[in-house]
């Protein structure tokens, strides 16, 4: 038996009605439908449906592209249902069933018109109308039903809840699903279980979209041909986290719920770039030079020898095997070098990084390092660069700051400068990254530096978002950071150099707005929407979790091209929690009354 029938497509596209057999047949060979049965008609007595899939692909040359870490989202016991788009109308319902009943034998799919004729995949299948309306609505009861007692049984189900392939809308100017249907997703809703996102990356081909202008029937007569259209391409797919119940019940309405596993679908496609599933540090090198290597370590014997000279003068405290100094930059030649070399190797392997051998500048000189030695591997753990505001401005006015060369400050909030400690360049080296310790130690070094010199108030600092970021992720961290970390009063007076562009849809913004002020939320939306399974950066979540406003973003070509958001903290918004773990080695109560008393004067405490 044939996919495509010619007598049953005469009568599809009414051509039979009309007295015109012949030209049904000649519509199916410009169509190319016979190719399309003659591959069914190849593989129709398969024993399987994941064999049929695996053998339909093989021979169209269809390349499925699928991160395996996302895989590993697919539940292996109990029910679930996967919401996809329905961007091509027939192989991806076929790549559908290869991914989910290869590692779920139980798994079904609710199917169109075109896949419930496949027989290999009838196992697969829950069948319902595509085109209901009010007069057909009752031939989906009965796919309705079996699809629920599915669930109840603890096996997983597939949806397209579109109910219809994807095409090309006038007003959006794109291809995309219509409005998912309401009887699916009173299905999900009422199933309560675990949802999880699938998108399908691509389209129909021209043709087909200009055909479907033309009439909807033409379009579906098209759709059996846009398989074979698929020949030697590659199908990207994206897996989401699963949806939790709890997470579904937000929503009390059935449109606004639909709306929500839309937009966490077709989020999964925001973020895509080319090669981005196992990414790969690609840095971009100035025009016509090529990335250098970093250079070689210095002996470990010399950078420890030159820091037993500066012990007794810059030594800060102890814990553990860590120690901690504060030392000025042009006092440290040799440590310096370190710092630069172990600077640019970090912060290449997140997509950062000079390009240059070695990561100092005129600013290493006269700033001074917080830096983190472990004295039992003789190693350098991390560091941050630190300066001290009313130096820099008595010794080279505003242009002496770092942050200068990335944002330019109005004449009404200069003067703070002068209470402001700048931070920056801070890293941990690769080893110690998975361990407590370390940023905790150089925060707390940064705290102590900051009440014993209680002329400062300010923190200012660049806080890079990694280039290894997609662009789509990137939007979905400032939309979130202007929403509730932003200090807008502050930010008139701040004007980014290099401008990012925040790209988002209303349907992007409502995923944030779901987040609220959760960094935790955030974190794990930008982990699930972003391809190389980024994380909400840390350094910048700290910053946050001490009170720390952003008043800007920019773009630094100099370094990969990294997002910079530039923080500000006001020292007296510090917790308490933060300042009772420095007391011990501030060793003077003074120092912290006085800080304390200042924090009520101001009504912060």
């Amino acid at each position: 038996m044939s996919l495509v029938d010619p007598e049953e497509f005469a009568q599809f596209t009414r051509l039979s009605q009309l007295g015109l057999p012949r030209v049904a047949e000649l519509i199916m060979e410009l169509l190319k439908l016979d190719k399309v049965n003659a591959i069914y008609d190849e593989f129709s007595d398969a024993p399987s449906a994941v064999e049929f899939a695996d053998a339909v692909l093989e021979k169209l040359g269809v390349e499925v592209e699928i991160s395996e870490e996302e895989l590993k989202r697919i539940p292996k016991t109990g029910p679930f249902i996967s919401v996809s788009n329905h961007p091509f109308g027939g192989i991806d319902g076929i790549i559908l069933i290869k991914i989910l009943a290869e590692r779920r034998p139980d798994f079904k799919v609710m199917a169109n018109f075109l896949l419930q004729r496949i027989q290999p995949l009838a196992p697969n299948f829950i069948g319902v109308n595509p085109f209901e309306n009010a007069r057909e609505a009752k031939s989906n009861l009965g796919g309705l039903r079996e699809a629920m007692q599915h669930l109840l049984e603890g096996k997983p189900m597939g949806m397209f809840p579109a109910g219809e392939v994807s095409s090309y809308k006038l007003q959006k100017g794109s291809v995309t699903d219509r409005r998912w249907q309401r009887p699916a997703l009173k299905i999900i809703r009422k199933a309560k279980v675990p949802v999880i996102p699938i998108y399908f990356k691509g389209s129909n081909s021209f043709m087909f979209h200009l055909l479907g202008m033309l009439h909807p029937v033409l379009r579906t007569a098209k759709l059996p041909s846009e398989v074979v259209a698929k020949k030697n391409k590659k199908v990207v797919v994206r897996i989401g986290h699963a949806i939790s119940v709890d997470q579904q019940a937000q929503f009390e309405s059935v449109d606004q719920y639909g709306r929500f596993l839309r937009m966490k679908t077709y989020a999964l496609g925001n973020a895509m770039r080319v090669n981005r599933f196992f990414p790969k540090v690609r840095l971009v090198p100035k025009k016509g030079e090529e990335m250098k290597p970093v250079v070689e370590p210095l002996p470990s014997s010399e950078v420890h020898e030159e820091l037993s000279l500066l012990r007794d003068e810059f030594f800060e405290f102890s814990f553990r095997s860590f120690e901690l100094f504060f030392i000025p930059g042009n006092r440290m030649p040799k440590l310096l070098q370190e710092i630069g070399r172990l600077r640019e190797h970090t912060f290449r392997a997140v997509g950062e990084g000079t390009g240059n051998e070695i990561d100092v500048d005129e600013f290493d000189l006269y700033y001074r390092h917080l830096v983190l030695w472990d004295k039992d591997a003789q190693k350098l753990v991390g560091a941050y660069r630190v300066g001290m505001g009313a130096d820099i401005m008595n010794l080279y006015g505003k242009r002496g700051f770092y942050f200068q060369s990335l944002f330019r400050l109005d004449d009404p909030v200069l003067p703070m400068l002068r209470e402001t400690i700048e931070l920056g360049r801070a890293f941990i080296v690769d080893e110690y990254q998975m361990k407590p310790y370390p940023l905790f130690l150089l925060w707390k070094g940064l705290t102590i530096t900051a009440l014993k010199n209680p002329q400062y108030r300010y923190f200012i600092g660049c806080v890079s978002i990694s280039n290894n970021f997609s662009k789509y992720s990137k939007s979905l961290i400032i939309e979130f950071i202007k929403k509730n970390y932003y200090d807008y009063d502050i930010a008139q007076y701040v004007h980014p150099r290099k401008r990012f562009r925040v790209r988002l849809k209303k349907a992007d913004r409502m995923l944030v707005d779901l987040s609220e002020d959760d960094v935790n939320r955030i974190d794990k939306l930008v982990e699930e929407m972003d391809p190389g399974n980024m994380r909400f950066p840390i350094l910048l979540k700290k910053y946050i979790k001490q009170n720390a406003r952003i008043v800007g973003f920019n773009v630094d070509p100099k370094f990969n091209n990294a997002l910079d958001g530039l923080m500000i903290l006001d020292l007296l918004d510090t917790p308490m929690e933060t300042l009772n773990q420095v007391i011990e080695e501030i060793g003077d109560e003074k120092i912290i009354e006085a800080f304390v008393q200042r924090k009520k004067e101001e009504g912060k405490d």
